[in-house]
């Protein structure tokens, strides 16, 4: 019965009447493992012939979530507020005791000498196709009051009715220069220290598909809007680009930052944006 659902280390599978199942065993220490089953009809030949005279079935038994960390640091991730989990930079893990109406929340430990905590995400997505995206909003962990917030993107992949979670950073900005930098995007402004580790950017209307424009200005912590001058605009969404960025300052000072995209394409589109001096 699909709405009694076994809890116990063994299940049923309805493959010729029911293509797509949702399981659930129970280990011995009482941690529930969900499972997608999917099945697939195919039609299979005759022996040493070329004909087509019966059908096969394929079964593909998949964890109900997985997740994958994109980002370039580690993260930790709670299922229902239960147990924080770690997840390193660019691994992945299956989600076994989540389903679709869990509840997943995201901790960054430390990004911008700062501990992070998401809003809960629920996992009861509003499918319209195979893939979607939803906008991932972290606070101050431990003043959760500041206005200040921090943007991730959180794509959703549908394979055999199970899903694939992906975490990631749409603009990762690495700084080489020994200036501090403003970037702002779509009157959006994020602040460039000089570090090693690259900062992470995430437009507020990150679906946007049109040719989103940049700007950089010398940055300084006294300086009010009318001290330095932005920079001309130039392109983020480009696969390849080396370009020269002039950035104005008082006294007739002008610097020259050279600037390079490349991406990183998969399913998802990543921007790896280097700033040097020229």
């Amino acid at each position: 019965d699909e709405n009694n659902i076994e809890t116990n280390n063994c299940c049923s599978i309805d493959w010729e009447n029911k293509p797509t199942m949702e399981r659930t065993l129970k280990l011995n220490d009482g941690t529930e493992v969900h499972l997608t089953i999917f099945t697939e009809l195919n039609a299979a030949y005759m022996e040493n012939t070329d004909q087509l005279d019966h059908a096969c079935f394929n079964i593909y038994i998949h964890p109900t979530l997985c997740l994958i960390n994109l980002l370039p640091i580690d993260i930790k991730y709670l299922i229902d507020f239960v147990k924080e989990i770690d997840l390193k930079s660019n691994q992945s893990c299956s989600m076994i005791s989540a389903n679709r109406n869990s509840t997943l929340t995201f901790i960054i430990p430390s990004y911008d000498n700062t501990r992070w905590i998401s809003d809960a995400i629920d996992l009861e997505f509003e499918r319209t196709n195979d893939h979607y995206e939803y906008l991932v909003l972290f606070h101050y962990a431990t003043s959760p009051n500041l206005e200040k917030t921090l943007r991730m993107i959180l794509r959703v992949d549908t394979i055999h009715e199970s899903y694939r979670l992906s975490l990631y950073s749409p603009f990762w900005i690495f700084n080489y220069i020994d200036l501090k930098l403003e970037l702002q995007i779509e009157n959006n402004r994020t602040f460039i220290d000089v570090a090693q580790t690259p900062v992470l950017v995430c437009p507020e209307r990150f679906e946007s598909e049109t040719n989103r424009k940049g700007q950089l200005r010398l940055y300084g912590i006294e300086q009010g809007d009318t001290m330095t001058d932005w920079s001309e605009n130039f392109s983020l969404d480009v696969i390849r680009n080396i370009s020269v960025v002039s950035c104005e300052v008082p006294n007739d000072r002008k610097y020259m930052v050279n600037k390079t995209n490349f991406v990183f394409k998969t399913k998802h589109i990543m921007f790896y944006i280097d700033l040097c001096g020229c």
